[in-house]
């Protein structure tokens, strides 16, 4: 009976040890990215909206993001916009994106954008939201952006 307490007490100490470094590490990476610069542009009624941001890796590590999400909408996608002989399209990045260290990379109208769908409450020029982004390593960055008017073009 001895041994069986003490070996719970050693399990026990341990996991609760282990804890912290599981949420440190969690936090490790989301702190190696930053995001500035979020904007997303206004459109009326139910029209799925887009989000913009500068992406920065200061890290000495590839971090990949592998999706994004926001209670203020029931779907967020990250597309790239992309020219085929003329034809514009929106295509889904579905495997994630790869932010190689010490890089910057830029989500702006005509390229990468969030696709913001399903507005789960009404929202106007001004008014801000936040996203999550999730990463491969089980880290995640949450982001603020601000609604801007139809007509805004970017910082």
């Amino acid at each position: 009976m001895m041994m069986k307490k003490s070996l719970i007490q050693a399990l026990l100490a341990t996991t609760l040890m282990s804890s912290p470094m599981l949420v440190s590490a969690q936090n490790e990476s989301a702190q190696t990215v930053e995001a500035n610069n979020a904007w997303i542009r206004f459109t009326p009624g139910t029209i799925p909206m887009a989000g913009y941001f500068t992406l920065n890796n200061p890290s000495d590590q590839t971090v990949t993001i592998t999706s994004a999400e926001s209670v203020d909408f029931g779907h967020v996608m990250m597309h790239q916009t992309v020219n085929d002989d003329g034809q514009m399209s929106m295509q889904h990045m579905g495997e994630g994106l790869a932010v190689t260290a010490g890089s910057q990379i830029s989500f702006a109208p005509g390229g990468m954008h969030l696709m913001l769908m399903q507005r789960q409450r009404p929202l106007n020029p001004g008014d801000h939201v936040n996203v999550t982004l999730n990463l491969a390593d089980g880290g995640a960055v949450s982001v603020e952006f601000e609604v801007k008017p139809i007509s805004y073009e970017g910082p």
